[in-house]
């Protein structure tokens, strides 16, 4: 059985060259950012997914996020609001009274042109708010 020294390949191949450090440095470097680039997801940015059972049935209400100002407005319970985010800055769209949140929903971070749904089925005041920038706030009156 042959030894194997430093900077030798293993194997049993006789005509096998020698590799050096960086050789070595650079392509465990080289695996190690696409594995990083494929763990992220290849660098695309992450969209939320929509509440469960956002989508099916009933009416649908587009609010859009911009100039750093979320909207008020009144909906019938059924309907399901999807947020789209217009500025360049991430936001969210938590329920609560800034920046307690109540529970109810919570979208997480929305990059710029990404969106978030979330279906309304009893009726009241859904006060919401922009986790990241909590002095951005709405209200869904929903009957």
């Amino acid at each position: 059985m042959s030894r194997i020294e430093h900077g030798q390949r293993g194997g049993t191949n006789p005509a096998a060259k020698p590799f050096s450090w960086r050789q070595a440095l650079f392509g465990g470097l080289a695996s190690m950012g696409l594995i990083a680039a494929m763990a992220c997801g290849g660098g695309s940015s992450s969209v939320p997914t929509p509440t469960p059972g956002a989508t099916s049935g009933g009416q649908t209400r587009a609010s859009q996020i911009k100039s750093f100002a979320l909207e008020s407005f009144t909906i019938s319970a059924g309907t399901t609001v999807t947020w789209t985010n217009l500025d360049s800055a991430a936001h969210t769209s938590t329920s609560g009274i800034s920046p307690n949140f109540d529970g109810a929903f919570d979208s997480s971070a929305i990059s710029q042109n990404g969106t978030f749904s979330h279906r309304f089925n009893s009726s009241g005041a859904f006060p919401y708010f922009c986790s990241i920038h909590p002095s951005m706030t709405g209200t869904i009156t929903v009957q």
